[in-house]
């Protein structure tokens, strides 16, 4: 081989190695790191309606777990309820007594009615609502009007848990309401609006509903019924 040939073969050669590193240096470069978060990224963004469901079910789920502070009860809610059975000298004398007693003390007649079973003898029934703190006291006034207490039966049902859980929970809907709101905002096209305010529907109903049973309870537990 000639002194010239060999200097072809080294110029091919360095050509070539020259090539294969400029090859090299033009790709881009990915550390391990990089490689795992774009393996982790989601192929697209979730539908809106996803995201509000998504939303309303974690924090329906999490509602006794939550920060949210709610306001409780300053004493225990207790449902109380009498049912009397008492023989006077007047029934309808009687009934006017009663109706006047409730009154004063801040409650109501919720209903009644007077029937005579004989020609000597009447009988009523009626059932009134009074403040709970003045509960025992009512119950001693209607035994003093009679002449016979036939019977006395009182109960308590204490619902100052439910109370709570309900606070807790409507907290709880109401935040997530405020968030799905946001989402009306944000949305694209008529579909993706309609998602949001069916989500948002079924979210101001359910709160509507245990509202309703708070007002209930809490209502029930501040007036006592006696019949």
């Amino acid at each position: 081989m000639t002194p010239g040939r060999k200097t072809l073969v080294l110029f091919v050669l360095f050509a070539i190695l020259l090539a294969a590193c400029s090859r090299a240096a033009s790709e881009p470069q990915f550390t391990l790191e990089q490689l795992e978060y774009a393996e982790s990224m989601p192929a697209e963004a979730p539908a809106y309606e996803e995201e509000a469901r998504g939303i309303a079910a974690d924090t329906v789920d999490q509602s006794f777990e939550s920060n949210v502070q709610t306001e409780l009860p300053q004493q225990r809610l207790i449902i109380r309820t009498a049912d009397l059975s008492l023989v006077v000298t007047d029934t309808e004398d009687a009934m006017k007594r009663i109706v006047a007693m409730a009154e004063q003390n801040g409650g109501w007649v919720v209903n009644s009615n007077v029937f005579q079973y004989d020609e000597n003898a009447m009988s009523g029934n009626i059932t009134i609502r009074v403040p709970a703190e003045g509960f025992n006291s009512a119950l001693e006034a209607l035994q003093a009007m009679a002449v016979e207490v036939q019977s006395v039966n009182t109960s308590g049902q204490d619902v100052t848990e439910e109370y709570v859980d309900l606070s807790s929970r409507l907290a709880n809907l109401e935040a997530t309401a405020e968030r799905v709101r946001g989402f009306l905002d944000e949305t694209e096209n008529v579909e993706e609006a309609l998602a949001v305010n069916q989500e948002l529907s079924r979210l101001e109903e359910e709160i509507e509903l245990i509202k309703g049973r708070m007002k209930y309870l809490s209502e029930s537990a501040a007036f006592s019924t006696i019949s």
